[in-house]
């Protein structure tokens, strides 16, 4: 289901990036070009061989999805108008979300950089300029998106069957969100290392895999 629903986000931003311009205005008419655009590319994702795998079982990816695609729908529409500042509220309530479910969504970190940029960026008719106010409800919304982390060490008094880390003090708690157990800044399993060429050749043969 959560994936389903990625997979129409997925449309959906690249049908938005074909029928409007980058300050809010409509592109002339394309009658076809943005509904092929949005579906090829939502298309090649749902039947993507990882992406299909992870759709069919109990794991975080599928929502994980979920949360990018909106995330870069969010970031877009605000982007484009930020005047609109409750768009960015938003934004960094779900990001905050986002990394309760999957911390290496911040790995879409330089795509929202791109769009916070593009979005205070002067131009004409645009004088955009954040308040004190408004970033600190940005900052409060993004904190109050973190907060089912506290479900951890509340479930962990229950003494449940299943109690991954057993989160029930500060340091454990703090282990178990920053991924300690896989390793906090390491997307690889246990000691195994590559040289950048190895690495390389296993994207683009997963990325083969995938999509052929």
């Amino acid at each position: 289901f959560f994936d389903a629903v990625a997979v129409s986000l997925v449309f959906l931003v690249v049908y938005r990036l074909g029928t409007i311009r980058p300050n809010g205005e409509r592109v002339a008419a394309r009658r076809w070009g943005p509904y092929v655009a949005g579906a090829s590319a939502a298309l090649l994702l749902a039947f993507s061989t990882l992406f299909w795998a992870y759709s069919v079982v109990s794991e975080v990816f599928a929502l994980n999805n979920l949360f990018a695609g909106l995330l870069f729908l969010i970031g877009l529409e605000w982007c484009r108008r930020p005047d609109r500042v409750r768009l960015l509220w938003l934004w960094m309530f779900v990001f905050g979300l986002a990394l309760c479910d999957q911390q290496t969504i911040a790995l879409l970190l330089p795509g929202f950089v791109v769009l916070l940029w593009q979005g205070l960026r002067p131009g004409p008719g645009r004088a955009v300029r954040l308040s004190l106010r408004d970033l600190g409800v940005s900052l409060g919304a993004f904190v109050a998106g973190l907060l089912p982390f506290l479900y951890l060490p509340l479930a962990a008094l229950g003494s449940p069957a299943l109690n991954w880390g057993n989160p029930d003090s500060f340091g454990r708690f703090v282990a178990d969100v920053d991924r300690q157990d896989y390793g906090s800044f390491s997307l690889v399993l246990g000691s195994k290392r590559g040289s950048v060429l190895e690495n390389l050749k296993l994207i683009f043969g997963d990325l083969t895999h995938g999509f052929v």
